[in-house]
């Protein structure tokens, strides 16, 4: 008779696995390959559309900011030759003469000059007044300059405004001599007016020139 086992039964007993932090099980499962994978698709389906947009945007308003620079230094030649076409049309007709001779010469000689001062002038007219406002809208409701560029092309274009309002004023001057029907006297009459008339345009030319470049320079820097 076999004798009676008292001592109990070892019997194997698995331990339960230790308990983890839930940062503990975070880093775990995100340094699981298939998580880094599924991490990097989600990154770059956001983000390279993102950077490829940003990279458009800034290549659009690069590209607008050269056009918008060409457009002023455009603009600016254009006003200066029909300003000159003026001068010159007036500077002509006193080199010629002026107001000297028979009255049927010098109104022939006047019909000339007035249709070549108002061709001109018709054509400075119809954009000198308002093309650097224009530009300077389009600049701020597009974006293609940050605020502190707008202010200062605002006040180039005030300046550049003023300047053709000077430059105007003294091609009056031969306007009401040679086009006027407000007679002069004879003596006013025999003083060249047009030299005096040239070196003031010439001076406002320069100005507009400076100040043109200095729009330039807002949008290519």
């Amino acid at each position: 008779m076999h004798a009676v086992e008292t001592e109990p039964i070892r019997r194997r007993i698995r331990k339960p696995p230790a308990k983890i932090s839930r940062l503990e099980w975070m880093l775990k499962t995100l340094r699981h390959p298939l998580t880094i994978l599924l991490i990097g698709t989600i990154i770059s389906s956001l983000a390279i559309p993102w950077l490829n947009a940003r990279s458009t945007r800034a290549r659009q308003i690069q590209d607008a900011r050269q056009a918008k620079a060409m457009e002023i230094i455009k603009s600016i030649g254009a006003d200066n030759v029909r300003l000159n076409s003026v001068r010159s049309a007036f500077d002509v007709f006193e080199k010629e003469g002026g107001l000297a001779g028979g009255n049927a010469l010098i109104e022939e000689r006047r019909l000339e000059l007035r249709k070549r001062v108002y061709d001109s002038y018709g054509d400075f007219e119809q954009t000198a007044w308002w093309w650097y406002w224009e530009i300077g809208r389009e600049s701020e409701l597009f974006g293609w300059l940050p605020e502190a560029d707008i202010s200062s092309f605002q006040a180039l274009a005030k300046r550049y405004q003023e300047n053709l309002y000077q430059s105007t004023t003294s091609i009056q001057k031969p306007w009401r001599r040679y086009l006027s029907e407000v007679k002069e006297s004879t003596s006013e009459k025999k003083i060249p007016l047009m030299p005096i008339i040239e070196t003031e345009l010439g001076r406002k030319q320069a100005e507009r020139d400076e100040l043109g470049a200095a729009m330039v320079r807002l949008f290519i820097k």
